[in-house]
């Protein structure tokens, strides 16, 4: 029998496109530097070193509702610098993993409930944006809900809308806060997205 539950699909839709690009990214990416010729003593600093500086910049990365971002939600960039006041369709999903991550590694509770706070409300922010068709805005700030003006009825529509990541970031914010009756009122939302 098929499992044609609510985590099942957007186990599929996310994992056959984040899979691929993943798989090609870190392909491409240890040809162009050879990552594991490092000596282990010089890896492990620079793990801990990286892991130091993101401990300290990941609290102000969580951004506050502002404006057209009417959720808490996550930011690619400190504040005040580009980007930091905008809400871009992949830049939130790897945010968001990349924060996860380093709230299991550092084992930090505290982190972990915010981001699953701020991870849903970037999500909740891109779905309150959606055209009746089904299309996303590549990006929001808070002063512009459609900045490149993807959501235009033009035929065919020219702009960019967001990459298909929202069921990833759906399922990793499923994952990660143990919880999907939050995502009910919003599944037919992704669906109609990655339709689009």
């Amino acid at each position: 029998m098929l499992d044609h539950s609510r985590r099942s699909v957007l186990r599929a839709m996310g994992s056959t496109l984040g899979a691929l690009a993943l798989d090609n990214a870190v392909e491409a990416e240890s040809q162009h530097h050879n990552v594991t010729a490092l000596p282990p003593a010089r890896r492990k600093h620079a793990a801990e070193t990286l892991i130091d500086y993101f401990s300290r910049i990941a609290p102000d990365l969580l951004r506050l509702e502002d404006g057209d971002l009417k959720h808490p939600s996550l930011s690619p960039s400190l504040p005040g610098e580009t980007y930091s006041a905008e809400l871009w369709d992949w830049d939130t999903l790897w945010t968001a993993r990349g924060l996860f991550r380093l709230s299991e590694l550092e084992k930090d509770a505290n982190l972990h409930a915010k981001l699953c706070t701020h991870a849903k409300g970037s999500l909740e922010n891109f779905l309150d944006h959606q055209s009746f068709e089904g299309r996303i805005p590549i990006l929001i700030s808070a002063r512009h809900k459609d900045f490149f003006n993807s959501l235009s009825t033009e035929k065919p529509n020219p702009h960019n809308q967001a990459k298909p990541v929202m069921a990833q970031l759906a399922l990793l914010v499923a994952d990660k806060s143990s919880d999907l009756e939050w995502l009910a009122p919003r599944f037919d939302q992704i669906l109609r997205f990655h339709d689009s």
